[in-house]
């Protein structure tokens, strides 16, 4: 409607311009005679209107002429009369255009309000259906929801149904079970008045059978009993009620199937005869100890007799004494309590080692000398109750004590006359076993040793040697030895002088008279000397446990207490990231043989862990290269140490309490932990496996290590880690046996094609194969004496083979192969059936998994402090430095500070060497090795040597192997025999743990 208005009123404009404005139609463009022609046609001149304009609204632009009033201005061509009425025209046609525009923009206002209003219009229809939709949808799930009603009134319909056949079911059941329990009630009824009428029956027969299990029970107590006991007379009782017993049994119950006395009773006749036969065995035994001992001893009894003198009697007399102390062993460890089975014999054993022992103490003066050696034969014969453990089994007083150990003692005594040793060591004998008695001793005397140089100990001289011998060390090391071994006695903070000592000049003159009333007053002094702080309290515990067991003051020497405090100052600089440290982080000490390492490594370890969070306080892992060294460091120090200060320790050695196999596991939990180094690889290796949630523990630990030369230099710095492959090892342990029984190899354990595992069993075919004929080859060569990388071992542990390490070329147990499993496997095969020996000794397929970096996990320590004897020559020293980024510090010997004592360190010999005067080149070797053809040879080389240089001083001879020290022992006793006017026992002494 608008458009059509629109139009009627341009047609109406243009009829009046053709009217009013003829000239100007000329002008601007010939119109045509009907205007309602020229509607839809543009004009001349007309302008387009935007695009999206309403199609009226275009049509419109095109109709309007867009007249520039400048142009008729300028268009001098015209008549001024004719300029004028164009220019009133465009005037009027302005206008006109003004009011269309006017009404356009109205009409399209109009025309967008009326689009909006039907938009929404369409939302609210939208909105409607999306409602209705909505509404269908609520209304479809109403009618779902009444579906599933209806099926759930379907299904409780059912269920009701079944619930009623179910109680009908129950009903008909109950009343079956109450039919049932009518039965059983009447079969109970008849079965208790069965039982009742059994009972009267049998009563008096089962109670002759109980009485006779009772009887039989204790005869089993009393044999136990009288074995424990050791005591023959008590065995040769108990058999004989037991064969009583065994006669008594003469009850025999009525025989009848399933009666149940009637199996008893053969039962324990069983049991009581084998434990009968058991006894007899054992008195058998006893009995033929004790008839050897008796033998041995009348024998050594008449030889006494004899006229023999000199050497000759001595041997005999030694000889003799040997063979009766081993003949009493051997009767101890069959069981007898020699004491109460046969106290003659044990008087007449005390009487020969009583006389050979006078032999060599005859000429010795000192009578407390002599009473000390008759309490140690007492003690070792008669082995009484003592106050430590009196219900010790009387076996296991002497555990494995030999002759040699017997010797060891006497020989102790011997060397000793000091009166604090002999006075110490009669208390020592009263309280010990004699499984404990050469130890105690050693150590008594080592302890009265070191006493005695304790009082010619110079402080300065010690402060003098730790300045020269570490005098080409790091600044940083140099440093702390200056200020802490200043010279003089001047007293300055953090230097070591004669009143921050452990013991004063004061001390030194009542150490053997009034050692408690020392401890007291050093107890007291720690107070107000802070120099040793922590180490005070640690070497007077440590005193305070030697003086209670061997009445003995044990003091620290001057050497021992600077070593500490070096290692004390070296720790705090490196807590404190001191720059003058650089990247080192480890400190390897030089500790001589001798020098107490031992406690200097428990003492340093007790340190660190007893201090507080804030100080340098950690955890202690101390490594050994010795199982058997570790634990005996451990138990010397576990009471006497670490449990007195409050300090969690254990040791993860096999013998040690905590050796439960999963004992790795428990070690964050203990301040200190003595192990050897496959523990902490293993407890790495687990780490990693299981994802390293605790690796960062080890930055909290400080690592110890004893004999840092023989751990880290002398050995790889790598280990395998291996696993045993249990499939594998079944199939390896048949090829094996098949091998050793030397007939065809069966066809199921030839590797074929398609069969399972077919690629592993084949690999481990064809080594096993390589490897038997290997071990074949090794024992050809063992037989030959020629090297071998195995070694035979009479361990029983060993299984009869052990690995060689090859730089040192002796046993290493450490070492594991595929190898060695064979030729252990072989060797039990020799001796037993394979399928015992599979299910006994089986062979493992050992496989590594990895290799384990020693410095990579010694690394992940905070800090590591080493012990060594020697600290290596210039190249051991730079790999040392190179991969444990350390430093060295020498620790001199106490007795080079001792006043008036020469101490000697040994020397490779040549021919510069200076010799003993009197001594021309011939008694001594003038070059440091010889080699000789053969053994043979080099014996007779070494007599000549030994006893060319024992005119001028005493001779240590070292052998490979307890076999070869017995051989050189031999030969130098009949080379002793010969020379005549000597004591072949005292010339050559046997020092090995051999018999």
């Amino acid at each position: 409607r608008i458009a059509m208005l629109i139009e009627g009123s341009l047609a109406m404009c243009w009829r009046w311009l053709a009217t009013c404005c003829p000239c100007f139609c000329r002008r601007h463009g010939e119109l045509p005679q009907d205007p309602e022609m020229h509607m839809d046609l543009p004009l001349r001149g007309a302008q387009q209107g935007p695009p999206g304009d309403s199609e009226a609204q275009q049509r419109a632009v095109y109709l309007l002429p867009r007249i520039d009033p400048q142009f008729i201005e300028t268009d001098h061509r015209l008549p001024a009369a004719e300029a004028a009425r164009d220019q009133h025209c465009c005037q009027c046609l302005s206008g006109l255009r003004g009011f269309f525009e006017f009404l356009f923009v109205n009409t399209a206002a109009q025309v967008s309000a009326m689009n909006n209003r039907a938009e929404s219009a369409e939302q609210r229809a939208n909105h409607a259906e999306d409602a209705a939709q909505q509404a269908e949808e609520r209304q479809r799930q109403a009618m779902d929801r009444a579906r599933e009603s209806e099926a759930h009134a379907e299904v409780a319909l059912a269920e009701r149904e079944q619930a009623e056949r179910l109680k009908a079911n129950a009903n008909k059941e109950a009343r079956e079970a109450e039919e049932a329990t009518q039965r059983s009630k009447d079969e109970l009824a008849a079965a208790v008045k069965a039982q009742k009428e059994f009972q009267e029956k049998t009563k008096e027969q089962m109670d002759a059978i109980c009485q006779r299990a009772s009887e039989v029970t204790t005869c089993l107590e009393e044999l136990q009993k009288a074995i424990v006991s050791g005591k023959m007379e008590d065995l040769e009782e108990a058999v004989q009620q037991t064969n009583t017993t065994l006669r008594g049994m003469s009850v025999k119950p009525e025989r009848s199937d399933g009666d149940a006395a009637q199996r008893v009773l053969p039962q324990l006749t069983e049991i009581i005869v084998r434990k009968q036969d058991e006894c007899k065995k054992v008195k058998n035994e006893w009995k033929r100890s004790l008839d050897n001992l008796k033998a041995r001893v009348k024998q050594a009894l008449e030889a006494a007799k004899t006229t023999e003198v000199g050497a000759a009697k001595a041997r005999k007399s030694t000889s003799d004494a040997e063979s009766v102390f081993r003949c009493m062993m051997d009767a101890i460890r069959a069981g007898v309590n020699l004491p109460k089975s046969d106290k003659k014999t044990l008087h007449d054993v005390q009487t020969v080692l009583t006389a050979w022992q006078s032999i060599f103490t005859h000429s010795m003066e000192n009578m407390r000398q002599r009473e000390l050696i008759t309490a140690i034969i007492s003690n070792v014969i008669w082995a009484e109750d003592r106050d430590s453990d009196p219900n010790m089994p009387f076996r296991d007083r002497y555990g494995d004590i030999t002759f040699t150990e017997l010797c060891f003692c006497l020989q102790t005594v011997q060397k000793s006359d000091s009166k604090s040793f002999i006075d110490e060591g009669l208390k020592l004998v009263k309280t010990k076993y004699p499984k404990d008695l050469q130890g105690a001793l050693e150590y008594l005397n080592t302890l009265v040793f070191l006493l005695d140089y304790t009082e010619k100990e110079d402080i300065n001289a010690a402060k003098k040697l730790f300045r020269d011998s570490n005098a080409d060390r790091p600044d940083f090391l140099k440093k702390i030895i200056e200020r802490l071994c200043e010279h003089g006695d001047e007293a300055k903070p953090g230097k070591y002088v004669q009143n921050e000592a452990f013991l004063q000049d004061s001390d030194l003159v009542r150490a053997k008279t009034n050692p408690d009333k020392i401890l007291e007053d050093i107890k007291e002094r720690g107070k107000s000397n802070n120099l040793l702080a922590l180490f005070r309290e640690i070497f007077l515990i440590l005193a305070g446990e030697q003086q209670r067991q061997y009445g003995v003051l044990m003091a620290p020497h001057h050497t021992q207490s600077i070593a500490l405090m070096i290692f004390r100052e070296f720790l705090e600089r490196l807590r404190r990231s001191d720059p003058a440290l650089g990247d080192t982080k480890a400190l390897i000490a030089r500790v001589a043989t001798g020098e107490g390492k031992s406690m200097l490594i428990a003492a340093q370890a007790a340190f660190i862990a007893k201090q507080g969070k804030g100080g340098i306080g950690k955890k202690v892992h101390v490594i050994g290269t010795d199982e058997r060294l570790v634990s005996r460091d451990f138990k010397a120090f576990e009471h006497s140490l670490f449990e007195k200060m409050g300090i969690k320790a254990t040791c993860l050695c096999s013998d040690s309490k905590d050796a439960d196999g999963q004992a790795w596991r428990k070690v964050w939990d203990y301040d200190v932990v003595y192990c050897l180094p496959h523990h902490i690889s293993f407890l790495y290796t687990n780490e990693v496996i299981s994802g390293g949630s605790k690796l960062n523990l080890f930055r909290d630990c400080v690592l110890l290590i004893d004999e840092v030369d023989a751990l880290v230099i002398d050995k790889s710095p790598t280990d395998p880690i291996i696993s045993n492959h249990e499939r594998l090892s079944e199939y390896a342990m048949d090829v094996v046996i098949a091998l050793h029984l030397g007939s065809e190899m069966p066809e199921h354990l030839v590797p074929q094609r398609g069969q399972e595992y077919y690629e592993e069993r084949q690999r481990v075919y064809k080594v096993v194969q390589q490897k038997w004929k290997k071990a074949n080859e090794i024992k050809r060569a063992v037989e030959a004496d020629k090297p071998t990388d195995f070694l035979p071992s009479p361990d029983v542990d060993d299984a009869g083979w052990v690995a060689k390490d090859p730089r040192s070329g002796m046993p290493d147990k450490s070492k594991q192969s595929i190898q060695l499993e064979i030729l252990r496997f072989a060797f039990h095969l020799r001796k037993t059936e394979p399928a015992e020996v599979k299910k006994t000794f089986p062979m493992r397929w050992l496989e590594p998994v990895f290799i384990m970096s020693k410095p990579l996990v010694f690394g992940r320590y905070c800090c590591i402090l080493g012990f060594s004897g020697t600290l290596g020559n210039v190249e051991e020293r730079k790999f040392l430095q190179d991969t444990y980024k350390c430093d060295f510090l020498d620790v001199p010997e106490f007795l080079r500070t001792c006043r008036g004592e020469a101490f000697h360190t040994a020397e490779w010999t040549t021919p510069q060497l200076e010799r003993p005067k009197g001594a021309n080149k011939d008694d001594f070797p003038q070059q440091a090795m010889e080699v000789l053809p053969n053994e043979k040879d080099q014996l007779q080389r070494v007599r000549q040597l030994a006893f060319r240089a024992r005119k001028h001083v005493p001779v240590l001879v070292i052998a490979g192997s307890s076999e070869q020290a017995k051989r050189m022992m031999e030969e130098l006793r009949e080379e002793a025999a010969r020379s005549g006017g000597m004591e072949d026992w005292d010339v050559v002494r046997d020092l090995s743990f051999t018999q």
